[in-house]
């Protein structure tokens, strides 16, 4: 043998490399169709779990958010007003007063406050 790797003889294997051809041997020569077909179902089902979870948490997390802490509601949104893609107008009820509030990507500032009476909105355009 040269350095104990190659045998002089078919019939010299030492008994690792009698188990590595063995092992071989053993390997399936099976279906790898139904591996596959199972493969998919198995990701079909966790990316399915994992979509159900996460819209199940949003949903926990939005009425959580709506709920408060079970209080009576102090501040209460009563409309919104989308003026442009970053820009938000809201009329927001605190403590029996209205407020008008506008939201931009860089801040959040009261406007004015509005009395409780209904208000009135003039229809003609702003040439």
């Amino acid at each position: 043998m040269i350095f104990g790797l190659i045998p002089n003889e078919a019939s010299e294997l030492t008994a690792a490399q009698e188990t590595i051809f063995q092992g071989a041997d053993a390997m399936p020569s099976g279906n790898y169709g139904l591996a596959f077909v199972k493969m998919l179902l198995t990701l079909v089902f966790l990316l399915s779990l994992f979509i159900i979870t996460v819209w199940f948490l949003k949903r926990l997390i939005r009425s959580r958010l709506e709920k408060g802490s079970g209080q009576q509601k102090i501040i209460q949104v009563l409309e919104k007003k989308m003026i442009s893609p970053k820009t938000m107008l809201y009329v927001i009820e605190v403590e029996g007063k209205r407020i008008l509030v506008a939201e931009s990507h860089l801040e959040v500032r009261p406007i004015s406050e509005i009395g409780n009476e209904p208000v009135s909105v003039d229809s003609t355009p702003i040439a």
